[in-house]
């Protein structure tokens, strides 16, 4: 349909100067900031997530990258038992609440740990606040052995969440 001298207009209908509805859809639209991070925007972190920042030692960076090996993120979450409650699971008078593993790249990097392994209906089995332990080795994807020597963090989980857990890794010799 093309508009050429005086139509008529459908009944019911009133013209919207262009210029009103170029302001109106603009008003609407998303702001630059927002268009230009949407990967930020679609990261979902869930209560029990923190951050991992993981730094490698050049060397054990240069040659886990040369074999084609990873680094292993390995998290347990757990708590202590409430007195006269369930028995610990474990040889170290914990209750586990769930565990996960993430993999990356042997880079200096942070690395997001989402805790969706949590079990919050062990809650009621502790005392006290979640607790994490995180560990980290290689991935034993090229090579049978772990080929690093890294710190690891153990304690509340809220303290994890509040900066970014500090593990540094080197190569065993």
């Amino acid at each position: 349909m093309t508009l050429r001298g005086n139509r008529a207009k459908p009944c019911g209908m009133k013209l919207i100067p262009l210029s009103l509805l170029s302001l109106i859809l603009a008003a609407c639209s998303e702001s630059p900031d927002e268009e230009a991070a949407p990967e930020a925007a679609t990261a979902v972190r869930g209560p029990n997530a923190f951050d991992v920042a993981l730094t490698l030692t050049p060397r054990a960076a240069e040659k886990l990258a040369r074999m084609g090996e990873e680094v292993m993120i390995d998290t347990v979450f757990f708590g202590e038992p409430k007195p006269g409650g369930l028995k610990p699971e474990d040889e170290n008078d914990f209750i586990p609440m769930g565990g996960e593993q993430v993999n990356a790249p042997p880079a200096n990097d942070v690395i997001l740990v989402a805790g969706e392994s949590y079990d919050p209906a062990r809650e009621a089995d502790v005392e006290g606040g979640k607790q994490v332990l995180v560990n980290v080795w290689t991935a034993r994807k090229a090579h049978a052995d772990n080929l690093i020597s890294c710190g690891n963090y153990q304690g509340p989980l809220v303290m994890a969440q509040e900066k970014p857990v500090a593990i540094q890794c080197d190569l065993i010799e």
